[in-house]
């Protein structure tokens, strides 16, 4: 669960080397490209990843299947997506943080990259979980790949509105900005947004549940009341009054619309 690097990799191999029977190693669907050739994505498309943690994990991914492939010990390897859940957050545009879940509880516009239409899933930790028991000592899946990804195809647009329905506040004011934009206004805080979270996710779990049993079961608005729920209880969702650089994007981009469409009135009433 926690190998990043093919250093840690062959570590792990030099830890187990025949001192155990399997190693079932939680990979990620960021080891592919964005966007995917096709969809929905299948385990044996091609591994062309945008970031270097994707670029990482696949060859991790390597190391272990080079150890299987000696005989060293049984692999299994499982691709989550974005996998959540009681004891994690909810991403969103600007990553982990949660000042967006305060916006939306406070009835405050939230930034949504690009116009929202791009489509994203997330599995509950239950679900995922599942398969890794499953693939336990489990022959159909030594030397295989699996994913174990959302079945719920959500675009972004409806992923907030599913979390603010899970709150109970009221459906979100949304603002776009392009994805290009926000690269170049904030670029430490959208790294995500512009090798991932811009383009679609769809991925097929086939695979995953004919041989590890596994099975979507719950659906995200359950899991993000969840999620919410033990995030309220910890007192983790951040005010967002501590984040002023949030409503200076909203300002401004709204601003310069507004000029950008005044000018074009302009203009075209001279033609």
């Amino acid at each position: 669960m926690v190998c990043y690097t093919p250093e840690g990799a062959e570590s792990l191999v030099r830890a187990f080397r025949s001192r155990v029977w399997q190693l079932t190693f939680c990979s990620t669907v960021d080891v592919y490209n964005k966007p995917t050739a096709f969809y929905p994505c299948c385990e044996d498309h091609p591994r062309e990843a945008a970031s270097d943690y994707g670029r990482s994990k696949a060859k991790c991914e390597d190391v272990l299947m080079a150890a299987h492939e000696r005989g060293d010990f049984k692999v299994t390897i499982i691709r989550p997506a974005h996998t959540y859940g009681e004891g994690g957050t909810l991403m969103h545009t600007f990553g982990w943080r949660t000042h967006y879940l305060d916006r939306i509880r406070k009835g405050k516009p939230v930034i949504q990259h690009g116009n929202g239409n791009s489509l994203w899933v997330v599995c509950h930790i239950d679900d995922v979980a599942r398969a890794f028991v499953n693939a336990i000592c489990n022959e159909r899946a030594y030397g295989k790949t699996y994913h174990t990804t959302s079945e719920e195809w959500l675009t972004w647009n409806r992923y907030l509105e599913i979390i603010a329905e899970a709150m109970g506040a009221p459906k979100p004011k949304i603002v776009h900005i392009p994805t290009d934009l926000l690269a170049k206004l904030v670029p430490h805080r959208v790294h995500w947004t512009v090798v991932n979270f811009q383009y679609s996710n769809v991925f097929d779990n086939t695979a995953a549940k004919r041989d590890l049993g596994f099975r979507y079961t719950i659906p995200f608005l359950e899991g993000a009341h969840r999620t919410i729920r033990w995030l309220e209880g910890l007192g983790l969702i951040e005010d967002c009054s501590n984040g002023p650089v949030y409503d200076w994007l909203i300002e401004f981009w709204e601003e310069a619309t507004s000029r950008m469409i005044d000018e074009l009135k302009r203009l075209t009433s001279r033609q």
